[in-house]
């Protein structure tokens, strides 16, 4: 199809009749909450998106679906021909979804009447017998392109593209999952995955000889796909996507027009196509977010909200333990640094199965939340972990533990997220980097130097064992009868309070300064810190020592020197610290203000904003302190032997593998 900038014209409105597409007049909506580009033409098809519900019922943005419902009827009657179009990942991850595998979506989807809804990875994560029982079960189509049976059918239940008649016009629909389907999602190994550009491209071409007059793609691949797909494929507009991406604008590339609004009941997208020439005419994002407390419910929503809910009560909705602190499972935390809740999810999976070290992939802990101090549910825990995996053990080799947390980290520049660990561990200390390239170091077991050489015993959860890089060679021992979640539950439940804290497990390093100068008086010790060259300023109440144990002491005093950075520590409590049997590897950990322009990372040519990733509001240099690790004087010997961020025998063979596990997805 031809395709020319918009015209300017006057703004048509319709009330349609029904939820699906159909042509009508009427009066100009008056709904609030909107941005975006605002013209109008008289021959115009609307596109109300997206869905990505996750299977809850009520998201972070404290807007539930009652209320989504009201406002999608809302722009349905509002917009020019006018329909809703779902973009899948609707059955799952949440406590609802672990207990009724999607069947409550269904019912509130059918009643929300999607034109189609694309399909997500996480429609798929209680397996494809499920999906499909699930899919025939909906009133509406299922769009997915590029995933296949076997025997290269299409996923039984739902159809590869779709035409709608809209007010005479033909709309054709299609969706696609993303290309590493297998790596994230419960899908079999000989289901057949092809590449979300030639199943664009097929799709659009098979849709244009079915006359359809626009293309849309209810997309669940990733956004960076998007533009792939715009240069080879004919497709109007692309609505969603895997990766949780909110525009601020409407991106049109190559012709093709690109709405991608987040996820969770805080969005919905208005995209206005002119029919004659695939142009966007009008593009809206309404953030519902912002006016959760004035919208009202739909009343029929309402009630399939409370039958399944007072279900999911009567079922989880006890007290099955306390904590004294507030557990954060929210993303930012888990992925970027050590969490309270991650440290807990990883000991409870060590206990029960009796390792010496524990994994948890940050993806795993879902709900993007925050809980306690009080009572904990059911209902709680499966929020925060309601995947359907199992617990094993498993043997491996020091070097395959330190390849898999260095392919976990995400580095600056690459990372569109910032510098992140991208892990949670017990029973393990390490060093990462992730300031111009990955790199981990310093890896302790229970105090103890890891051997690359020597085999530990690793808890982990069965998708992690199965996906992540490093762990191909590693030996399974023993896997849990019970799915992760009701294992947290039956471990805790008994312990009545829980009051967990991070224990430096995980330690950022953006600058290793290397040895520290030592000044000793009668009740002080100070590290004299060369200050790095890239560093503006340092922030005083972050300095700390520590040892390869965790245990640690906050500096009380720090003095920036210009050139150097005194770090005092009361000296009774750090030759404490620094005594033992043997050498202690102790160091001194401190934040300080990155200068943006001696980094130069950069993004399309504008230079980055440091540090980029939550919930870290600085860099970190690490300095070395002398000791000999034994009594009186401590800091008299010569320094311990460390091994330092980069050092042959801790870097990985290969470092272009890099895990794409940094879009809040399993």
């Amino acid at each position: 199809m031809a395709r020319t900038h918009p015209i300017p014209i006057d703004r048509e409105t319709s009330q349609i009749d029904r939820r699906r597409f159909l042509g009508a007049t009427a009066a100009a909506s008056t709904l609030g909450g909107a941005s975006g580009v605002a013209t109008a033409a008289t021959d115009t098809v609307s596109v109300v998106h997206d869905t990505h519900f996750h299977g809850r019922f009520e998201g972070s943005s404290g807007v539930n679906i009652a209320q989504y419902t009201h406002v999608v009827n809302e722009l349905r009657d509002a917009n020019p021909n006018a329909g809703f179009v779902g973009i899948g990942d609707d059955f799952s991850p949440s406590t609802l979804g672990f207990e009724f595998h999607g069947e409550h979506m269904v019912e509130a989807l059918n009643y929300l009447d999607p034109v189609v809804d694309g399909c997500g990875n996480h429609d798929f994560d209680f397996g494809v017998e499920n999906a499909v029982k699930r899919f025939r079960n909906s009133t509406f189509p299922w769009v997915v392109a590029n995933l296949f049976t076997p025997d290269g059918d299409p996923i039984p239940g739902t159809k590869r593209w779709h035409v709608e008649d809209i007010g005479g016009h033909a709309v054709g629909f299609f969706g696609s999952g993303v290309e590493d389907f297998h790596g994230i999602t419960a899908y079999p190994d000989e289901y057949r995955v092809i590449h979300p550009v030639d199943a664009a491209e097929e799709a659009a071409n098979a849709l244009r000889e079915k006359g359809a007059d626009l293309v849309v793609m209810a997309s669940h691949t990733n956004s960076s796909t998007h533009d792939d797909i715009a240069e080879n494929a004919d497709v109007d507009a692309i609505v969603g996507s895997h990766s949780d991406k909110l525009q601020d604008e409407v991106r049109v590339m190559n012709g093709t027009v690109i709405s991608e609004l987040g996820d969770q009941f805080a969005h919905l997208g208005v995209v206005q196509l002119d029919v004659a020439t695939g142009d966007v005419v009008n593009w809206e994002r309404h953030d519902l977010a912002s006016r959760a407390d004035s919208i009202p419910e739909d009343a029929g929503m309402r009630k399939i909200m409370d039958k399944w809910l007072g279900r999911l009560d009567e079922r989880l909705g006890q007290t099955v333990f306390r904590t004294a602190r507030k557990l954060d499972a929210r993303f930012s935390t888990n992925y970027a640094v050590e969490s309270n809740f991650g440290d807990l999810v990883c000991d409870v999976m060590c206990e029960k199965m009796d390792a010496e070290i524990g994994l948890q992939n940050p993806g795993g802990i879902r709900s993007g939340a925050q809980y306690g101090p009080g009572a904990i549910t059911g209902k709680d825990v499966f929020n925060i972990l309601p995947f359907p995996n199992k617990v094993v053990k498993a043997e491996v080799t020091g070097k395959a533990l330190m390849d898999t947390l260095e392919t976990s980290v995400s580095a600056l520049p690459w990372s569109s997220y910032g510098v992140q660990a991208g892990a949670q561990v017990s029973g393990l200390q390490y060093e990462f980097t992730g300031t111009g390239e990955s790199a981990v170091g310093n890896f302790y077991v229970g105090g103890e130097p890891l051997r690359e050489d020597e085999t530990y015993t690793l808890a982990t959860n069965d998708y992690v064992f199965e996906n992540w890089d490093g762990l191909d060679d590693a030996t399974l021992v023993e896997t849990s009868k019970e799915f992760l979640g009701s294992v947290f539950i039956d471990h805790l439940s008994d312990a009545g309070v829980v009051q967990p804290d991070t224990e430096n497990r995980i330690l950022r390093v953006d600058e290793d300064v290397g040895g520290t100068g030592i000044e000793l008086d009668e009740d002080r010790v100070t590290a004299i810190l060369d200050k790095p060259e890239t560093a503006n300023g340092v922030y005083e109440k972050t300095f700390v020592a520590l040892t390869e144990f965790g245990h640690e002491i906050e500096a009380e005093a720090v003095e920036d020197r210009g050139d150097s950075v005194a770090a005092s520590f009361d000296r009774r409590a750090l030759e404490l610290l620094a005594t033992g049997p043997k050498d202690v590897n102790l160091r001194v950990f401190g934040g300080f203000e990155p200068d943006d322009a001696a980094y130069d990372y950069r993004s399309d040519g504008t230079l980055v904003d440091l540090p980029v990733a939550e919930p870290v509001f600085y860099f970190a240099m690490k300095g070395t302190i002398p000791t000999n690790g034994r009594g009186p004087n401590p800091f008299g010997g010569t320094a311990a032997r460390t091994e330092t961020l980069g050092s042959a025998d801790s870097e990985a063979d290969d470092r272009g593998r890099r895990r794409k596990q940094h879009s809040h997805h399993h």
